[in-house]
């Protein structure tokens, strides 16, 4: 267990977000327009702890939540350059 928590605190260090964050970056670029609920379900946890993870990487401008369907509550992720 510790040497996977170095590893992930190395990481953060190195690339400048947490290992959740890295995770969902990564599944959001497998799966580019993946919405909140998608992503959640990919990472086994729940749409809320989601909800925060997106807003995180929103705000460091990594990633991108676009409301294109007619449904404004629908979200689709995708990577930022």
């Amino acid at each position: 267990f510790n040497a996977v928590k170095t590893h992930f605190r190395q990481v953060e260090r190195q690339a400048g977000v947490g290992g959740a964050q890295l995770w969902a970056l990564s599944i959001v670029r497998a799966a580019p327009g993946i919405g909140v609920g998608g992503l959640a379900k990919a990472m086994d946890i729940h749409q809320t702890t989601a909800s925060n993870l997106v807003r995180g990487l929103v705000e460091q401008q990594m990633l991108a939540a676009e409301r294109n369907a007619p449904d404004r509550r629908i979200v689709s992720l995708k990577l930022l350059p």
